[in-house]
Order: structure tokens, then C-alpha cells, then sequence
């Protein structure tokens, strides 16, 4: 079986939940490898074996990516896979990574200077919108994401806080900045 998360991507519990169809495109759904590797596509291969699920992606280059040390954030269609990277080659025609986290992304909200984090959360819940971008003179100027809203109002932040205050700055990366646009923000 597997389960949502509150921020919209599944978690792999004792069974598969992902499939991709043709184009790379993922859709929720039960299946039971049992340790068998999958060929899904050319370009991909699923196993799973327990609780842990593989992915081995080829031609990585051709896809928005970003990759850190370990960690691994590939855009996939409609969604993004977040995982750590198990072993590759060292030109990235080939790479197997350890699935931690499928998420399908949404367009983030857009706001601007002046908008309390209170009235922020209420509009990203409302949308079920993981991400929100702070806009200045027309150009991306912070970010944040509503686990790091949470995690603030948590620990004790006053909810009319003015947003300016509170974003985190625009990386400098433009793999990163790609994928603050289509939505994803959770590095």
C-alpha cells in the first residue's frame, strides 16, 4: 500500500506505488515487484525490494536535475523524484537512486512585500501549493516552502509577520531556480 504525505508526495511503504508510463510520466499505483527489477521505459527501471525503492535513470543530461554530494533531485514529467544517488558513471548516462520522495508538482503562489505569513498559509492550503515565490519589481527575490512556514510558526514566530522577513534567498544555481518555478522547493 502506500500513503500521502501532507505536502503531496507518497512515501513507499511494503509495496510499489509508482509507475511510469511513456514520457516519464507517474501515476499512483499498486504494484508488487518483489524484488525484481521493472523496465518501465528506455530510459527507466524500477525495483523493489522491501521498503526501498530503486530507480535506475539513463541519459540523465537530457532531464532537469540537480544533484548535491548524494542527493538527487530529477524532474520526471509532471513530477519530481528526490533520492540519493547509489551509484552512477561518471558522465551521468547512468544512474541508480534510492527513492525518497515523489512528489507531483503544482505552480507556486506568487506574492509580493507586505503579506502577512498568516494570509500566506491560509491561500497555500487553500491551493494545495507546496511552494510560494516573494516577487519584487517583476524578478524572484526569496522563497519558502509551507514545512518551513510551519516549522517557523512552531517554534514561536507571530503569524502577522510581514513574508519579506521570513524568505529564504533565491539560490544561486539556475537548476535550482528551474525547479523554484515549476514549484518544488524542498532543498
Amino acid at each position: 500500500m502506500s500513503r500521502g504525505n501532507p505536502y503531496g508526495g507518497y512515501t513507499p511503504t511494503e509495496k510499489a506505488l509508482i509507475v511510469f508510463t511513456k514520457r516519464d510520466y507517474l501515476s499512483a499505483a499498486l504494484m508488487t515487484l518483489g524484488g525484481r527489477p521493472s523496465r518501465i521505459s528506455t530510459t527507466i527501471t524500477l525495483c523493489l525490494t522491501g521498503r526501498s525503492l530503486t530507480m535506475e535513470l539513463r541519459n540523465l543530461w537530457k532531464r532537469l536535475y540537480w544533484r548535491r554530494g548524494r542527493r538527487i533531485i530529477v524532474k520526471l514529467g509532471r513530477y519530481v523524484v528526490d533520492g540519493l544517488v547509489l551509484e552512477s558513471d561518471r558522465v551521468g548516462r547512468r544512474v541508480v537512486v534510492l527513492v525518497k520522495r515523489v512528489v507531483r508538482v503544482r505552480k507556486p503562489i506568487t506574492c509580493e512585500k507586505g503579506v502577512s505569513v498568516r494570509n500566506l498559509l491560509a491561500l497555500m492550503t487553500g491551493r494545495n501549493v507546496e511552494c510560494a515565490l516573494l516577487v519584487r519589481s517583476g524578478r524572484v527575490d526569496g522563497y519558502a516552502s509551507l514545512y518551513y512556514l510551519l516549522k517557523l510558526i512552531s517554534s514561536g514566530l507571530d503569524p502577522d509577520t510581514p513574508v519579506e522577513h521570513v524568505f529564504k534567498p533565491i539560490p544561486r544555481s539556475e537548476r535550482l531556480l528551474s525547479f523554484l518555478k515549476i514549484g518544488y522547493c524542498r532543498f
